[in-house]
């Protein structure tokens, strides 16, 4: 019984050391990894990735004219209606205010068509492809787009 003891823990240190070194040399190259100066390499990216989005780019005719449509049609009716009631573009966000009640009666597809037609106008425009949707009255956020990646539902 000794002897298969002792056969037990000879072969037992040799695996507990080769996991022991395994962890400890994780952790050490996690935290040179945290405590490292971060590469310019990723700032120099974001960059790059927000000088092609404000890049000005030829629209098609048909996205201009479906801005066309948003600014003379579909915005003026949803401000008549009363659904739209605040309208602001600036370069680094568009902001639709909304009556939460309306707009929700408005249906899921309406909806879509909307958001896509305000952002293939703010696109043409040259602004910032982000916007938000937001309760006029209490203003919460409703729907966050920043475009091409994220659009996120809040109702």
């Amino acid at each position: 019984m000794k002897h298969e003891l002792r056969l037990r823990d000879s072969l037992g240190w040799p695996l507990l050391t080769v996991m022991v070194v395994a962890i400890s040399l994780t952790g050490l190259d996690l935290l040179l990894e945290q405590f490292a100066p971060r590469k310019s390499a990723q700032g120099e990216e974001q960059r790059e990735l927000v000088a092609r989005i404000m890049k000005p780019s030829p629209a098609s005719p048909e996205a201009l004219a479906i801005a066309e449509r948003f600014d003379a049609d579909t915005l003026p009716r949803l401000l008549l209606e009363g659904v739209v009631r605040h309208f602001s573009q600036e370069n680094e966000k568009t902001i639709l205010r909304v009556d939460q009640k309306l707009w929700a009666n408005k249906g899921t597809d309406i909806r879509l068509e909307i958001l896509m037609e305000m952002m293939i106008s703010t696109r043409v425009k040259g602004f910032m492809p982000v916007a938000e949707v937001r309760d006029y009255a209490t203003e919460r956020l409703m729907v966050d787009i920043h475009l091409p990646d994220k659009v996120v539902y809040y109702d």
